[in-house]
């Protein structure tokens, strides 16, 4: 997905209140949330907060899939030609994968609320991984399942190009 989402600490290199208020340098610090859940300051565990769908809601906003998919409905141009797979985090090999078909003059925003859900819950995004599929619309249904299991093919290979992956061996 091209917007990630990141956590950021800001550190101040002050020992009180009265060094904080004072203090003009500011360190800071970018953490994957899927890969980083806490940091060590000052001898303690701080846990890092989080929001998973910040990276999604950012990437449908600038992403013009409204006007695309109706201009694909329409075979317009600057439309899209083929099926693309986005994920909506980094691949993980131990999770499932849950794969989201938007319909006719459609695209992923119409799992908005599902994938904010998924992406939400700590519990669900520990055991699934979101990859939207966005795909022409105006292609004959048959077609198009052709060209989206090719799609997910190819994306399976990049991760998995052994195809050793026990999950993803009976996907396609």
């Amino acid at each position: 997905m091209p917007s990630q989402n990141v956590t950021v600490l800001l550190a101040f290199n002050a020992e009180n209140l009265d060094q904080l208020r004072s203090a003009h340098d500011v360190v800071l610090t970018v953490y994957d949330p899927y890969r980083e859940k806490s940091v060590e300051r000052h001898g303690q565990t701080v846990p890092l907060a989080a929001n998973f769908s910040a990276g999604y809601g950012i990437w449908l906003a600038r992403s013009g899939f409204a006007g695309q998919s109706l201009r694909n409905l329409f075979g317009r141009s600057r439309a899209i030609d083929s099926p693309r797979i986005y994920l909506m985090q980094p691949f993980d090999p131990d999770r499932r994968i849950v794969l989201m078909l938007h319909g006719l003059a459609s695209s992923p925003e119409a799992w908005v609320n599902v994938a904010n859900d998924i992406q939400g819950d700590e519990i669900l995004r520990q055991h699934f991984q979101v990859w939207q599929v966005y795909y022409p619309t105006n292609v004959p249904i048959l077609v198009s399942l052709a060209r989206i299991r090719r799609a997910a093919r190819i994306t399976l290979a990049h991760f998995d190009p052994a195809g050793t992956l026990q999950p993803l061996k009976a996907w396609c």
